[in-house]
Order: C-alpha cells, then structure tokens, then sequence
C-alpha cells in the first residue's frame, strides 16, 4: 500500500468514524440505555436498588396482586424513549407524572366529588356500615377521607429513580462506545 491508497483509506475511514460519532452512536446508545431501563421495571428497581414497594401490594387481588411497583398499567416503563441528537441522546418519560416518580416529592391533588365517591365505596368495602367502635382501621381510613373538609390533598410519593445516571448504565454505554469504534475502525 502506497501513501495515496493510505491517505484515501484514512480519509474513508474518518468520515465512517464521523457519520458512527454523529449519527449512528446516539441511536444505538439511546436503544441501550431505553432497554436497560425498561428492564429494570421488570426487576423492580434502579440497577439493582429496588424501589420502595407500594402500599397497594399489600393488598389482595386487583392492584395488590401485581407483583412489581410503578407497573400498573405499564403506561411509566413504555413512556422511556430516546431523542438522538448530533453526538448526543436524550433519554426521557414525557408522562405529566414520571418526574415525580423518579424524584420523589409530594403532590397535592384536588378532592373531587369523584374521589368523595370513592372513598365511601372503599369504606363500605372495608366492613363500613357498622358502629363506629367497630369499624376496621382502613374503613375509618377512607370515611375521614369521604367526609374530609381539606379542598387538596398531600401526598408523598418516595423516590424511585427509573431514570438518570448510573455506574452500570455508564460502563454499558462505555463498552457499547468501545466496540462499533472498534469495529469502524477495523473494517
């Protein structure tokens, strides 16, 4: 091999180098970190740190017979995409809630007549109807609820990171970096 066919060959290979680096990388990476991230709803947790379980499973059936937090209706784990950039990936939720889920915080959420319903149907659910003296402590629960005077409510939900940086995310996206640089490189 001469000088010329080096200096085409590098030249070739810079711009395969480039177009990987701009183009190809970020979308490749934005499908990494999107799987690793659904795959820890399916595992419970953030990379191995479960989340802090819901009150809901220590119910029976309906929502309590789920076995993993923030699965409901699957709607969170779907919502994970990837936006490519030029050398860049934005991986996000664009869910009104996701943000309060994977920060934690408090959410002060409106009593409407539908939720005053509610509560006296989870109260007579739960042995409501009967003297006072002998209502179980979740229906009581729910009638303060029903007959509350509060126009919002306060409500915790504890952090459960779904999203974000992470070692093990990092040395993924390092490795997956290391070998299409690798791979370009040697053609």
């Amino acid at each position: 091999m001469d000088f010329k066919d080096f200096s085409q060959q590098f030249a070739q290979r810079t711009i395969e180098v480039k177009k990987l680096i701009h183009e190809d990388l970020p979308k490749k990476i934005g499908n990494l970190a999107v799987s690793l991230f659904k795959r820890n709803f399916r595992e419970g947790g953030f990379f191995g740190e479960k989340w802090v379980p819901a009150k809901r499973l220590s119910g029976r059936g309906g929502a309590g017979s789920r076995r993993v937090t923030l699965t409901g209706t699957g709607d969170l784990g779907r919502s994970i995409q990837y936006e490519p950039g030029d050398g860049e990936v934005t991986v996000l939720s664009d869910l009104p809630y996701s943000a309060i889920h994977n920060e934690g915080g408090d959410t002060h959420p409106a009593v409407t007549p539908k939720m005053r319903k509610f509560a006296w149907a989870m109260f007579y659910k739960h042995g409501g109807g009967r003297k006072a003296a002998e209502l179980t402590e979740d229906a009581q629960k729910w009638r303060a609820m029903a007959i509350t005077k509060k126009q919002t409510l306060r409500v915790h939900i504890p952090r459960r990171q779904f999203l974000g940086e992470h070692d093990k995310l990092m040395s993924a996206v390092n490795q997956k970096i290391d070998d299409e640089m690798f791979n370009a490189l040697n053609k």
